[in-house]
């Protein structure tokens, strides 16, 4: 299943918008950094992270949770295509283009018998990140895999 998405979009590719006047007004809630006359803009638009530099636009965050609320469901291929859709409708932005700086994958298992305690495993392997959470009270195994 597809979770955390990082996505980035140079000024070069959407040269006809003005990223850091226009895309916070489409933010939820927004911070204006002034650094040494260098301006970014950090917010969030629902559980993504959104940070606007002058150089381009930068979108994190779980793709599962910000579709479908949650990410205990599985994305279908048509909901990902959707997600990205309903990302690219509600900032104006192509984000069709916009370059995967991460990507990860997720996996739920449901088990038997709930688990006493969190259990964390990591493994590395050829360049995937791959953590198992046994979380308290709950009867899932949560997998990730990340992809950089």
């Amino acid at each position: 299943m597809l979770d955390t998405v990082n996505f980035w979009l140079s000024r070069e590719s959407v040269s006809n918008t003005d990223l850091l006047a226009e895309i916070p007004c489409y933010l939820d809630s927004y911070t204006e950094h002034d650094r040494d006359r260098d301006i970014s803009i950090s917010g969030s638009l629902q559980n993504l992270k959104v940070n606007i530099y002058d150089s381009g636009i930068s979108i994190k965050g779980s793709q599962a949770k910000y579709f479908l609320k949650d990410n205990f469901q599985t994305l279908l291929r048509s909901d990902i295509q959707r997600s990205f859709e309903k990302l690219a409708d509600e900032l104006h932005l192509p984000v069709s283009i916009a370059k995967i700086t991460r990507l990860d994958l997720a996996q739920n298992f449901i088990t038997k018998f709930k688990t006493r305690n969190k259990i964390t495993s990591v493994t590395i392997q050829k360049g995937v990140r791959i953590s198992e959470h046994w979380h308290a009270g709950h009867n899932k195994i949560c997998e990730q895999r990340q992809y950089r």
